[in-house]
């Protein structure tokens, strides 16, 4: 099949779960014999390096650059808009032309849309292309403003903001649900929540996954009282996650395991996590590979009170026949119990006696890094689960040949 994917961002690299995500969907369609032409928004310019890297993997590249941020301008401007904000600031006409040559040029077999805010743009390529169109739905949008606005405390404008942009991407979505021919939801929970929203939708889930043959783990290389957490540094939410474990639970740890050490994984941490620096934190900025980080380390920690979909980084941890001690939110799509070496705790005191139960026991903690990469082997590999999706590609496809 010939396949025009849809991109709210240039993923590559793939330096956080959200590009992770969208670069292995694209590999995958190639790596499954399919020829996928990419259009892509970014807010900055692309060096032929980072072109060269993701033609490594599909077949043809457009880039609109476009200022898509969150921005003071932006969202003062989204006031007065009818779309929400997630969605509103993709509806440029620098992108719409750059479709629309697009689909003149070629006839495609499938539009995927990744992230909600990519519907309208898949909608016009249908109208121009007459293609099958299908939504990924990294996230059920909606949500993880609404759980921002919940965590924001008082009647701070940002609260009011947040609160007011989740009712109308709830609104959005459960309008536009229905109109895309199939919706992939990473989880279960996201389908019954989409089902919820849009009972005449079409769900399939279709999971998010690691390329097991990447993310393998070194024999004798742990350190047992080394902790690990990587992470993207351009998602407030991140940053406040990383806050609550520096300052809520890893000193409480540390006053046990007096040996204990924090390494902190991700690029353009903040000043303040930069002075943090010490024996017992390191903070290693960008990495060009973060598996000889985790091969190195005894437990993973993956806090998260906001977000939605699935976290890849905790997949990827897995992989690596790593424990991983996470909040219930950070945790949420992922089937995987204390048996599979996923541990659940949302306070600092349960988060911080699940990690010491794993770093005082260093076997139990190794026999549970094991079974880790066992289910993430059973149940979370890009080739099964875009193989679910080329699956419905297909079926729709053959459908429009057939009217």
């Amino acid at each position: 099949m010939r396949i025009l994917q849809l991109m709210p961002q240039f993923p590559w690299p793939a330096t956080d779960g959200g590009k992770i995500g969208i670069v292995n969907i694209s590999r995958e369609f190639s790596r499954q014999g399919h020829e996928v032409h990419v259009l892509a928004v970014s807010r900055d310019d692309i060096s032929e390096a980072r072109r060269e890297m993701a033609l490594a993997d599909v077949a043809a590249l457009s880039v609109v650059k476009a200022d898509t941020r969150n921005s003071p301008a932006n969202i003062l401007r989204s006031l007065l808009a009818e779309l929400p904000l997630f969605v509103w600031k993709f509806q440029r006409t620098e992108i719409r032309e750059e479709l629309g040559r697009i689909c003149r040029s070629h006839q495609f077999d499938c539009i995927h849309a990744d992230h909600s805010s990519m519907i309208p743009l898949a909608l016009l390529a249908r109208e121009l292309t007459a293609a099958p169109v299908g939504l990924r739905l990294h996230n059920v949008e909606w949500v993880i403003w609404q759980r921002y606005a919940e965590r924001l405390a008082g009647w701070r404008p940002e609260a009011w903001y947040a609160a007011w942009q989740a009712r109308k991407l709830r609104r959005f979505e459960s309008q536009h649900y229905q109109k895309m021919q199939v919706c992939f939801a990473i989880t279960d929970s996201d389908r019954k929540r989409a089902q919820s929203m849009q009972p005449r939708g079409r769900y399939v889930i279709a999971s998010a996954g690691v390329n097991l043959e990447e993310w393998q783990a070194e024999e004798g290389g742990r350190d047992p009282l080394q902790l690990a957490l990587a992470t993207t540094f351009n998602w407030v939410h991140n940053v406040e996650a990383v806050r609550w474990l520096l300052r809520e639970v890893f000193p409480d740890v540390q006053r046990v395991a007096a040996g204990a050490r924090l390494c902190i994984i991700g690029k353009n941490p903040p000043a303040w996590l930069q002075a943090q620096s010490s024996e017992h934190i390191e903070v290693t900025g960008f990495v060009d590979r973060v598996q000889p980080f985790l091969a190195r380390a005894a437990v993973y920690c993956a806090p998260l009170f906001v977000g939605g979909g699935i976290r890849i980084k905790i997949l990827e941890a897995m992989a690596m026949e790593l424990p991983v001690v996470a909040t219930s939110i950070s945790a949420e799509g992922i089937g995987a119990g204390e048996e599979d070496g996923l541990f659940r705790a949302d306070d600092p005191a349960a988060y911080g006696a699940a990690l010491l139960r794993l770093l005082n026991d260093p076997p139990f903690a190794r026999d549970r890094g094991r079974a880790a990469r066992r289910y993430l082997a059973a149940h979370h590999t890009w080739e099964r689960n875009v193989g679910i999706m080329l699956e419905e590609y297909r079926r729709l496809a053959a459908n429009e040949g057939k009217s």
